[in-house]
């Protein structure tokens, strides 16, 4: 995500942000992941300071490598047709 251009923040465990800016984009990213049964929290203000809205992920054992590549391949699809990256 990070070389697609994704800002990921400065996180080294298993929740990986996408911070994208304003809360709009977040909501619109987690909307089109949705229709492509990806669920992710699209975190907004108060949680996280207004201008840093993100789509919050959480990755685990149990993710298969496939899986998280059809993820990150839907988020940068999302994210250039959205203008984040």
């Amino acid at each position: 995500l990070q070389t697609a251009g994704f800002d990921t923040g400065q996180s080294t465990s298993q929740i990986v942000p996408i911070i994208v800016g304003e809360e709009e984009l977040a909501v619109s990213m987690r909307e089109r992941l949705k229709l492509q049964n990806i669920e992710v929290g699209a975190i907004r203000t108060p949680t996280v300071p207004r201008g840093k809205a993100r789509l919050r992920f959480g990755i685990c054992l149990g993710h298969s490598l496939c899986g998280l590549e059809f993820v990150a391949d839907a988020v940068t699809d999302a994210g250039r047709e959205l203008g984040v990256i």
